[in-house]
C-alpha cells in the first residue's frame, strides 16, 4: 500500500500545492505540540523570535511584513500577548507606530523553547537538499508576496532611491 495521495484530474501545480500544504500542516502540528508544552502558541513564539532577531524591539508593521500576516491580526495578537505579560507596546514619539519589546517573562519563556521537532523533521534532508529547498521556498515566497502586493512599498522605496541616485549623477 502506498502513502501517496492521488487526486483525480488535478494538475501538477495543484498536486504540488496539496503536498506542500499537507507537509506544512504536519510540520506545523509537531511544532505546535512542542511549543504548547511551554504554555505558548506558535504565533507567540514567532513574534518573540522576530523581536529577538531585530535587536529586541520592532514595530507592528515590521512584524506584519516579516510574518506575512495582516496588520490587524498582528495587532490583536500583540494585544493578547501584552495582557499575559509577554510583550510591551511603547508608542513612538511623534508617530502613530508602536515599538514592541519582549518583557522579561517573554524572553524567559522563549529561551525555554526547544526546537527538537524542527531538527527531527529536517534531519530527513541532506545539507544540499536543505539548501535547494531553501532556494525554492524563497522563490515561492517572493512570488506570493508579489501577488499579495506585500513588497510594493519596498519596490517603491527602491525605485525612489534609484531616481534620487540618478538625479545626483
Amino acid at each position: 500500500m502506498t502513502t501517496e495521495a492521488v487526486i483525480p484530474e488535478a494538475n501538477a501545480n495543484h498536486l504540488l500545492w496539496t503536498l506542500f500544504d499537507n507537509t506544512h500542516y504536519g510540520i506545523a502540528r509537531t511544532r505546535l505540540l512542542e511549543i504548547a508544552q511551554y504554555g505558548m502558541t506558535k504565533e507567540q513564539a514567532q513574534i518573540l523570535y522576530i523581536i529577538k532577531t531585530n535587536g529586541g524591539s520592532v514595530t507592528l508593521g515590521k512584524i506584519a511584513t516579516y510574518s506575512m500576516r495582516q496588520h490587524h491580526s498582528i495587532s490583536t495578537l500583540i494585544n493578547r500577548m501584552e495582557k499575559v505579560g509577554l510583550v510591551k507596546k511603547t508608542k513612538l514619539p511623534n508617530e502613530k507606530a508602536f515599538r514592541i519589546i519582549a518583557t522579561t517573562k517573554g524572553k524567559a519563556m522563549y529561551s525555554k523553547l526547544t526546537r527538537e521537532s524542527i531538527d527531527f523533521v529536517f534531519a530527513a534532508l541532506t545539507t544540499e537538499e536543505k539548501e535547494t529547498l531553501n532556494g525554492l521556498l524563497l522563490k515561492l515566497q517572493k512570488a506570493s508576496r508579489n501577488l499579495l502586493g506585500l513588497d510594493r512599498t519596498l519596490l517603491l522605496e527602491s525605485q525612489s532611491q534609484k531616481l534620487l541616485e540618478e538625479e545626483t549623477d
